[in-house]
């Protein structure tokens, strides 16, 4: 997208600045309440904070559930070219996220996928719901609209790949299981991640907590559900 068509979507008000980027909200994949919280300024708010407070001008990132791509375009406006790549398991959402970077100038690679503890190569299924942020993996949280075939990306994989050193991590539940079997995290020296604790039991996300400690990672900073890690 060009600088013309960028000032073109700002002008006609089609792009609201949060935070210092512009992201779309006239598209039909964003529901009313994601709308809403964009316009009002609190859509990401605790997440944009702390990744504002813990990024650094050398980390690369790897995000898992690239929403609309606002938090990756935080970041990327921050660091050097070719520093974020995307993760997005709702086919909806990929191109959101370029027009996102797009309007701010920034570049992410993005990959279609589900992360989930299983083998690479493999599909899983993801349940699309009207209310973008709270499709998922799982079907039973709340009524689905239609269900697609995944690529399965695991997280190893991943990281062997980016060669993060700062994972964000919002995948509405699937992350309850994404350490079970993770043994190396390479460079990763932060994660950010967003628990759904209200989808689980005490237990479950007490072994999400352990399995993060296991991997040499210390709780450094919490705002609700939103999580800093970092060793």
């Amino acid at each position: 997208m060009g600088w013309i068509n960028r000032f073109r979507l700002r002008w006609l008000g089609k792009t609201v600045r949060i935070r210092g980027i512009f992201v779309p909200i006239d598209c039909p994949e964003i529901s009313e309440p994601a709308a809403m919280a964009i316009r009002d300024g609190t859509y990401e708010g605790p997440e944009a904070e702390m990744l504002i407070k813990h990024l650094e001008k050398d980390d690369v990132v790897l995000e898992l559930g690239g929403g609309i791509g606002f938090m990756s375009a935080v970041a990327a406006v921050r660091l050097k070219s070719q520093a974020v790549t995307i993760v997005e398991a709702d086919p909806r959402m990929l191109d959101i996220i370029r027009v996102t970077h797009d309007l701010n100038g920034t570049f992410a690679r993005v990959k279609w996928g589900a992360v989930s503890d299983g083998n690479d190569g493999s599909h899983i299924e993801f349940f699309e719901r009207q209310h973008f942020m709270v499709s998922s993996l799982t079907s039973h949280e709340s009524p689905w609209i239609r269900k697609y075939q995944v690529p399965r990306m695991s997280l190893p994989m991943l990281v062997g790949e980016a060669e993060p050193t700062f994972l964000i991590i919002d995948i509405e539940g699937a992350e309850i299981s994404l350490f079970n079997r993770v043994t190396e995290l390479g460079r990763v020296s932060k994660i950010l991640i967003e628990i759904h604790s209200q989808l689980f039991s005490d237990e479950s996300v007490g072994l999400l907590n352990s399995n993060i400690e296991r991997l040499g990672f210390m709780l450094k900073d919490k705002s609700g559900l939103v999580h800093f890690y970092s060793r």
